[in-house]
C-alpha cells in the first residue's frame, strides 16, 4: 500500500464523523432514538409513571404486559442449544470408512497426547480433523466468554431499542495458561474477548442506510471510561505527556447525552473514547485491510494500528427490521400505548375500590369535640339534640363502571394474543392433553421463526468472527477441545488457515420440556427393540433429566464388567469335563483315580468345579 491510499486520522474528523452519527440517530422514529430507548427502556423495568406522580397515598398501578412478552420470545429464542459447525470451503470432507478410523485413531492418539501422527498427515487432512474440532473450541469459548450470557443481553437490548451488539477484540495481555516451549519458560499470551455494547449508544456507521455491516467504510465504537484510564492507554501507547494533559472530562452538554443511564456518579471524571475501524484500500482498490485507530475528542491515544481482519468484529442482531436503516426497530415502542392504558384503568379501578371500601367520613365539629378515627368500637361524644346521623358521615364515591375492569382485561388478552403470547404459547392451558398442548404451542410459535431465523444469523456472525480472530492472531498453540470423553490438546497453527474460507453452520438442538420428553420416549423405545444399550442410552439422555449422570455411567460400565467377569467364570466352570481335571493331576493321583469308582470320580470333578468358581469370585 502506498501513501497516496493511506488515509490521515485525526481526532477532530472522527469526532465529528461520531457527531454526524448522532444526528442521524436523532432523527429515527418519532422521538428520535436515544430518548425512544430511554422511554423504552423505563417502560420495560416498570418505571412506567414518570412525571405522573399525586399528591394522595394512594397507589399507582403496574401490569407490565411489555416485559411479559419480551421475557416469553427472550426464553423462546434461548431455549434451543446452538452448535457452530465449521469447514473450509474446496476441500473435500468425504471419507471412506478405513479413512474415517484412521482419523478416530489420530484423534485417540492426540487424547493420549501422542502429536506424532497428527503432524504426518496432508494438508487437508489436517484442516478436516482441525475444523471438526472447532465446533468443540467453539463451546469452550463460549463457556470461558459466558456466551449465553451475552446473548441474553444482546437480545434484550435489541427488544428494549431495536438492536444488540456483540463487540470481539483481541486482548493482547490475555493469560491462556499456554507456553510456547516444554520448559514451561514462555508463556503463550492474547485471546478474544467479547463484550455488549449499546447500539444506539456506542456504534456509529459510515453509510447507516447499508443494512450490511461488512459493506461500511468505517464504523465507530464510542465507549466512556475515565480520565485515569485513558491517559494509561495513552502512555502505554507512546504518546507524548503534553498530548496526554489533553484529555479532558467530558463537556457538560455531552457528559451523560445518549445514555440509557442518566443517573451516575457524577463525581467519576469521564470521557469518551471512540475506536473507529475503517478499511484501507491497497494501490488498484481490489483489496482492502481492516485499520483501527483510537481518540478522544482532541487526542489520539492510540495511532493507526493494523488488525488483520477482513470482517469487522461486531455482530449486529435486529427485533424488527427499520426500512433504509442500519439499526432496527423496537416492539416496545408499539406497545407503550396499550400499556398506559392497562395502567390508567386498572388505577382507576383499585382507587374506586378503595373509596368504596374506605370512604371519606364527615364530622360536624360543632357536635363533635375529641379524637376521631376510622378504628372499629371507637366511643364519640357529642352535645346536643340533633340527631345522631348529622354529627358524622360518609362522602359516597361514584360508582365505577364494570366496562372499566372488562375493557382492561381486554386490552391486555389483545395485546398478548397480537404480540403472539397467547395462553398457548404461555403454557396456560389445562393439561389434560399433552398432544394438543404441543400442537397449539408450536402453531403459536410459528410466527418467532423468522425472529428465530435472525438470532441464527448473529450467532454465526460471531462464529465466524471467532474464528478469523484464530486463524489470524493464534499463531502456534494447542487448542483445549472438551468432548463426552474428557479434555484434550489439538496442534495448531494459525498460518496454516489464513487464506482457507470459511463456511459455518449452526445447528440448533432440542431442550424444551416437550422436546426433552419426546427425545426419552424415542431412545426408550429404541432401548427396548435392542437398537441400542443401556450405556448408549444414558449418554444421549436429555441434560438435566438425571443428577450425576457421568457418575451413573461409571457405575454402569462398573457393573457390566463384574458381570461379564462372573459370565466367563460360569462359562469356565461349565466347561470343565473329566478330562480337564484328569490332565491337571500328577501320576500318583491318576493312579488313585484309576482305582476309584464312577461316583467318587464325579464327586472329585463336581469339588473342583467348585473350587474354580470360589477362586474367580475371590479374585
Amino acid at each position: 500500500m502506498s501513501d497516496k491510499n493511506k488515509i490521515e486520522m485525526t481526532a477532530k474528523s472522527i469526532w465529528d464523523e461520531h457527531e454526524k452519527s448522532n444526528e442521524y440517530k436523532a432523527t429515527l422514529g418519532e422521538k428520535g432514538l436515544f430518548d425512544q430507548t430511554e422511554r423504552n427502556e423505563r417502560f420495560f423495568i416498570g418505571d412506567q409513571w414518570l412525571n405522573n406522580s399525586t399528591k394522595t397515598n394512594l397507589p399507582l398501578i403496574v401490569i407490565n404486559i411489555i416485559k411479559r412478552i419480551g421475557e416469553y420470545k427472550l426464553s423462546q429464542l434461548l431455549s434451543n442449544p446452538l452448535t457452530a459447525c465449521f469447514s473450509a470451503d474446496g476441500i473435500a470432507s468425504y471419507s471412506s470408512d478405513e479413512a474415517q478410523k484412521n482419523t478416530d485413531n489420530i484423534i485417540s492418539n492426540l487424547k493420549n497426547g501422542e502429536t506424532s501422527s497428527f503432524e504426518k498427515l496432508e494438508d487437508d487432512d489436517k484442516i478436516n480433523i482441525t475444523m471438526s474440532a472447532l465446533s468443540d473450541y467453539f463451546n469452550s469459548t463460549c463457556e470461558r466468554l459466558k456466551f449465553d450470557n451475552l446473548c441474553q443481553n444482546a437480545i434484550k437490548n435489541a427488544y428494549v431499542s431495536g438492536t444488540g451488539a456483540i463487540y470481539t477484540y483481541w486482548d493482547e495481555t490475555l493469560e491462556t495458561g499456554l507456553f510456547a516451549d516444554s520448559e514451561k519458560k514462555t508463556p503463550i499470551k492474547g485471546d478474544i474477548v467479547s463484550e455488549i455494547i449499546n447500539a444506539e449508544e456506542q456504534l456509529d456507521f459510515e453509510n447507516p442506510a447499508q443494512k450490511d455491516i461488512n459493506k461500511q467504510d468505517y464504523i465507530i465504537i464510542s465507549k466512556k471510561i475515565t480520565i485515569e484510564e485513558a491517559k494509561r492507554i495513552a502512555k502505554l501507547n507512546g504518546v507524548a505527556d503534553s498530548e496526554t494533559e489533553k484529555i479532558k472530562e467530558d463537556s457538560e452538554s455531552a457528559k451523560y447525552s445518549y445514555e440509557r443511564d442518566k443517573n451516575l456518579d457524577d463525581t467519576v471524571k469521564r470521557v469518551t473514547v471512540l475506536t473507529k475501524i475503517y478499511k484501507q484500500y491497497n494501490d488498484d482498490y481490489s483489496d482492502y485491510s481492516l485499520w483501527a485507530v483510537q481518540c478522544t475528542s482532541e487526542v489520539i491515544i492510540k495511532e493507526p494500528w493494523e488488525t488483520g481482519l477482513k470482517r469487522y468484529p461486531i455482530a449486529l442482531f435486529n427485533w424488527i427490521d427499520r426500512e433504509k436503516s442500519i439499526f432496527g426497530d423496537s416492539e416496545v415502542t408499539y406497545l407503550i400505548p396499550n400499556q398506559i392504558a392497562v395502567n390508567r384503568m386498572t388505577t382507576a379501578a383499585t382507587w374506586s375500590a378503595m373509596l368504596n371500601g374506605m370512604p371519606i367520613m364527615l364530622i360536624n365539629r360543632n357536635l363533635v369535640k375529641g379524637q376521631v378515627t376510622n378504628q372499629p368500637g371507637q366511643i364519640w361524644e357529642f352535645n346536643g339534640v340533633e340527631d345522631m346521623r348529622s354529627a358524622a358521615g360518609y362522602i359516597q364515591p361514584p360508582q365505577t363502571s364494570t366496562a372499566l375492569t372488562t375493557n382492561t382485561n381486554e386490552i391486555i388478552n389483545s395485546t398478548l394474543q397480537q404480540s403472539g403470547a397467547n395462553d398457548a404459547a404461555l403454557g396456560n392451558l389445562r393439561s389434560d392433553n399433552a398432544t394438543a398442548i404441543v400442537t397449539l404451542q408450536e402453531a403459536a410459535n410459528a410466527p418467532m421463526q423468522p425472529l428465530k431465523n435472525r438470532y441464527y444469523q448473529f450467532v454465526e456472525d460471531v462464529a465466524r468472527i471467532w474464528a478469523e480472530f484464530w486463524f489470524k492472531n493464534y499463531g502456534e498453540r494447542k487448542l483445549k477441545i472438551e468432548d463426552e470423553n474428557g479434555n484434550w490438546y489439538l496442534p495448531f497453527d494459525s498460518e496454516n488457515y489464513k487464506n482457507i474460507v470459511l463456511s459455518v453452520r449452526i445447528d440448533v438442538g432440542a431442550s424444551t420440556i416437550w422436546s426433552a420428553a419426546k427425545s426419552q420416549e424415542v431412545l426408550q423405545g429404541w432401548l427396548l427393540n435392542g437398537f441400542i444399550d443401556f450405556e448408549q442410552l444414558l449418554k444421549r439422555y436429555p441434560k438435566g433429566v438425571i443428577t450425576d449422570l457421568t457418575g451413573l455411567i461409571k457405575e454402569v460400565k462398573q457393573k457390566q464388567r463384574e458381570q461379564q467377569q462372573l459370565a466367563e467364570q460360569q462359562q469356565s466352570v461349565e466347561n470343565f469335563g473329566a478330562d480337564d481335571f484328569y490332565n491337571q493331576l500328577t501320576p500318583e493321583e491318576k493312579e488313585k483315580y484309576d482305582n476309584m469308582s464312577y461316583e467318587q470320580q464325579q464327586a472329585l470333578i463336581d469339588n473342583a468345579k467348585q473350587e474354580v468358581l470360589q477362586e474367580g469370585e475371590v479374585q
